[in-house]
């Protein structure tokens, strides 16, 4: 998120649906994000970790399909259930398809600005985890989420990143 824009929390939709939330299946959704955030398909993207980027994490179709994740759930925010939104596995990057054994989900929306009723690149995105309280692996110290962010945000190469908890 920029900080420089105000967040409309009742404007959210799943990247990859139009503004009432069905599925667009024709949009390259995922594909614009990557153009916008200056990711480049089929590359590291600044990491170690391959195909380091929103389509390729979001849509591991064999085609390349770029309009539509397979792995998808509902968040609330704010009190509305947001249907359709596309996640990968937070907790293990190398295996952020297998989201059924995944302790952590991230997942990717974007927020209508009432210019179009579909994401263009021109939006801002938001990515969105579940708090789970007290949760701890073997490996590490008890924590309460992961969340994955794309590199491109990474402050040491110019991004910026905003952080808001919704407590209930």
């Amino acid at each position: 998120m920029n900080s420089t824009k105000s967040i409309n929390w009742t404007a959210l939709h799943p990247l990859g649906c139009n503004a009432d939330n069905t599925l667009n299946y024709t949009g390259k959704d995922f594909y614009e994000a990557d153009e916008a955030l200056g990711m480049i398909i089929d590359s590291k993207n600044a990491t170690e970790f391959p195909n380091n980027n929103i389509t390729q994490l979001f849509c591991p179709a064999p085609d390349g399909n770029e309009s539509y994740a397979p792995n998808r759930t509902s968040f609330i925010v704010r009190g509305a259930n947001i249907p359709n939104v596309p996640i990968v596995n937070s907790t293990n990057m190398i295996n952020h398809t297998n989201v059924e054994s995944a302790n952590f989900t991230t997942g990717i929306l974007w927020m209508d600005d009432g210019t179009k009723n579909y994401y263009d690149g021109g939006q801002t995105l938001v990515f969105i985890c579940n708090i789970a309280h007290k949760f701890g692996l073997a490996d590490k110290p008890i924590h309460d989420y992961e969340i994955g962010i794309p590199c491109a945000l990474n402050t040491t190469i110019g991004g910026k990143v905003d952080i808001y908890v919704e407590l209930r």
